[in-house]
């Protein structure tokens, strides 16, 4: 009997930065605008937000050079001088990263899809910080009420969390990896590699059928070349 397909959740995945000129970017991303030629360029994370949502709060994390240093952040529309009904910002919070800015807004009940354009720029009245201008367009989309979209999570659902490196090594020539600081697996050490792979995981499809998982959620799969093991002792 085949088994049937299992979602793979893929857990902080992120999209590269725009480069300084103009530009969108593939999926469901910010697009990138600069108001200057020297401007930076400007990434937003969550990449987009809803309208309609019960929560009318929204936090954005603001990625750019010198981001924290634009304290005066303003709302528009890409169209100029057409305000955007229904955005507001309630606060801005700077980081100890100078690269790091949180803004934060609230969405009106009858705020409307669309695009809102928000502008970074430092005080005019600083004259220790360099006058720079950064722009980023921002889209807040309409919500899916089509009842026969994708349905989330239901009690019929049996999601099963593992961390592949301790779960199964299911290819032991991909132990190694050339160039990388670890030359070995050890299954009997806590803070060593123990080599489990993707491969390990497939080959136990048959085993997650008989347990009834409809989905599979691994933790991020990321490169880690770490110059020693990870121990609660302080070098």
């Amino acid at each position: 009997m085949r088994f049937p397909p299992i979602l793979l959740v893929a857990a902080g995945l992120l999209l590269p930065p725009a480069s300084p000129v103009t530009a969108a970017l593939p999926g469901p991303a910010a697009r990138v605008a600069t108001v200057a030629k020297a401007a930076p360029a400007v990434r937003i994370d969550p990449t987009y937000w809803w309208v309609g949502l019960k929560n009318p709060k929204l936090q954005l994390l603001v990625n750019a050079p010198g981001i924290g240093k634009k304290r005066i952040v303003n709302i528009d529309t890409p169209v100029k001088g057409v305000a955007y009904d229904g955005a507001t910002i309630s606060s801005v919070q700077p980081l100890e990263n100078p690269n790091y800015l949180i803004v934060n807004l609230e969405i009106a009940a009858d705020a409307r899809p669309g695009k809102l354009l928000l502008t970074f720029n430092t005080d005019p009245g600083d004259n220790k910080i360099k006058a720079l201008s950064a722009a980023c367009t921002y889209e807040l989309r309409a919500r899916n009420t089509d009842p026969q979209r994708t349905p989330g999570l239901t009690p019929a659902d049996f999601v099963y969390m593992l961390m592949p490196d301790r779960f199964s090594n299911g290819d032991t020539k991909n132990d190694v990896v050339k160039g990388t600081r670890v030359n070995h697996v050890a299954r009997d050490s806590m803070y060593a590699r123990h080599g489990g792979d993707l491969k390990g995981i497939q080959n136990h499809f048959d085993y997650f059928k008989k347990l009834g998982v409809t989905t599979i959620w691994p933790t991020p799969v990321v490169e880690n070349d770490m110059p020693r093991p990870a121990t609660t002792a302080t070098p």
